[in-house]
This record gives C-alpha cells, sequence and structure tokens, in this order.
C-alpha cells in the first residue's frame, strides 16, 4: 500500500501519535510524516505510505502556510501557551499601526534561532532533552524565508496572522521575535497549518472519519501525487526504465538538460512512479528510485 495521505491533526495529539494511528489502521509499518506539528497545533500533516516514505524529503521541502494566534504581553519558556510564563507586560500596542510597522522587516530571507523545546540537535543532543534538564546552550541561527505575513484580526492582546513560510520557520520564534520587536513580549497561543505546497486543509481528512473513508476504498483516500510532490513529470520508455532503476545515466530522453538544479517526477509507459531523477554532467540520473530493481 504506498500512497501519500492528508490528515487534518487535531490539537493534543503529537504528529507521531497520528503515524502510529495510521500504522493501525492500514496495517501497514512503513509511515512516516512530512514536518512536525507541536502537540498543541492543528491541520495540514501529509504522510507518506509504503515505499512513498522514501519520497518524504521533497513533501518536506514545500512551503507552508499557517493561521496563528500570538498573545501579546506574555512570554513563555517555550514560546508557546504549553510553556512556564517568564515575563510579562502591559505595554501592549492599542491599535494596528504599531503592528503593521513591524511586519516588513521580518518578510523576505531572516535568521532565526530555534527554540530551546525543539528537536533540532545541538552536540548529538536534542534540544528538547537539553532543556527538560534546564541546561541553555547556544544555538546557531539559521535562514528561513518569510514570503507573506498578513494580518486577521488584533484585539488587544490577541493578534491573528496569515503566515506563508519556508521550510524549517518556528512560529513559535516568529511570535516571540515580534513580541520583542514591539517590546512587550509575546507567544503562540493557537497553530493551525492550512496547507503544505499545494495541499490543503480541505484535500485532508480528520482522524475520526479516515476509517470510514479508507472502508469506502484505499486508493480514494490518497492525495494527487502531482499536487504533493509539484514536480515537472517525465515519462521514460519500456526500454529507458530498467536502465533507470539500476542507477544508470539516460541521454536520449526529452527534459530540460539546462536546469541541474530542477528535480523530476519520473514516470515508467503505464503511468507508475518509479522515483525521483536530476541531470548530471553524464545524462539522467536517479535521485530516489522507489520501484523494484530488476536483475
Amino acid at each position: 500500500m504506498d500512497g501519500f495521505l492528508g490528515i487534518n491533526k487535531p490539537s493534543g495529539c503529537t504528529s507521531h501519535d497520528v503515524v502510529n494511528q495510521i500504522r493501525r489502521l492500514f496495517h501497514i509499518k512503513k509511515v512516516g510524516h512530512t514536518g512536525t506539528l507541536d502537540p498543541m497545533a492543528t491541520g495540514v500533516l501529509v504522510l507518506c505510505l509504503g515505499k512513498y516514505t522514501r519520497l518524504s524529503q521533497y513533501v518536506t521541502a514545500s512551503d507552508k502556510k499557517y493561521r496563528a494566534e500570538i498573545t501579546l504581553g506574555v512570554e513563555t519558556d517555550t514560546q508557546d501557551r504549553e510553556g512556564q510564563i517568564i515575563q510579562q507586560s502591559d505595554d501592549v500596542p492599542e491599535g494596528v499601526d504599531a503592528l503593521r510597522d513591524i511586519f516588513p522587516s521580518f518578510l523576505g530571507k531572516i535568521e532565526q534561532i530555534p527554540p530551546m523545546h525543539s528537536a533540532v540537535r545541538v552536540g548529538g543532543k536534542r534540544l528538547y532533552e537539553l532543556a527538560r534538564k534546564g541546561e541553555d546552550v547556544i544555538r546557531p541561527s539559521r535562514e528561513v524565508e518569510i514570503f507573506t505575513l498578513d494580518m486577521v484580526h488584533y484585539q488587544k492582546p490577541i493578534l491573528t496572522l496569515d503566515v506563508w513560510c519556508s521550510k524549517g520557520t518556528y512560529i513559535r520564534t516568529l511570535a516571540a521575535d515580534l513580541g520583542h520587536r514591539l517590546g512587550c513580549g509575546a507567544h503562540l497561543s493557537q497553530l493551525q497549518r492550512t496547507a503544505v505546497g499545494q495541499i490543503k486543509l480541505s484535500d485532508c481528512h480528520t482522524l475520526h472519519d479516515i476509517a470510514n473513508v479508507v472502508d469506502a476504498g484505499v486508493e480514494g483516500a490518497f492525495l494527487d501525487i502531482h499536487r504533493v510532490l509539484n514536480l515537472p513529470r517525465l515519462t521514460l520508455s519500456v526500454a529507458q526504465t530498467p536502465k533507470f532503476v539500476n542507477g544508470n545515466p539516460l541521454i536520449d530522453i526529452d527534459a530540460d538538460r539546462e536546469n541541474f538544479e530542477q528535480a523530476f517526477c519520473v514516470f515508467d509507459c503505464d503511468d507508475h512512479l518509479i522515483g525521483i531523477g536530476r541531470w548530471h554532467t553524464d545524462g539522467f540520473r536517479p535521485e530516489c528510485v522507489i520501484a523494484q530493481r530488476e536483475s
């Protein structure tokens, strides 16, 4: 059983909890998610099943969209509502002008320092493991990109934003950084992921109804491959397919040879996805193969 599945994750469970439930329901061991959502967060969680787990990196690389509720005037040690309050301020903006003035400085490529309560590794240790021991270590900043930052609503002290950002962006950290820039502090109080690449909430099943969907037909529950991967398509001939599957370079194919950064979804002549390929100096080579290798 191979495919991509969209789940609307509920609050109160981890991404791994969702993976375990799908494993039990589909009676399959190979299930992986493509981007962690914190337990308090809800929304789009794209899962890879079966051999499609090999393609998870291509989904994880997709841009993300969020609806974020930020509480101004209260800082927590986790940068979200589940942490301990470490500082409070009454100097919260009354109107929206002060908020809009700082938005431009958060657009484009920015540097973020991962929160201590995160799964990032420093010195071989997960940061959240160190945080639980009361340790606070120096974390290298990482570059992320905020494409859009739109105000949905503001009623002091609650600010609601729609965020479109690159992979690896911590919305908790964005909330805390906004609070620091305003001088009053802030934390993330609600979060919903509304899209992963082209996959939206409307494409996802709830855990409550997924069992009924499976009973109606497993294939009908899967997401469209092209929308999930969002890569150009390349179809190989009968003769080309075994060469690709076995890792040999292909020269006689119709694909953009100039763009060596572009990955392609590769299909056989029966319209089965067999892997991801990319141009190299010696030809078009497989980057990830999910078809069975031929002897």
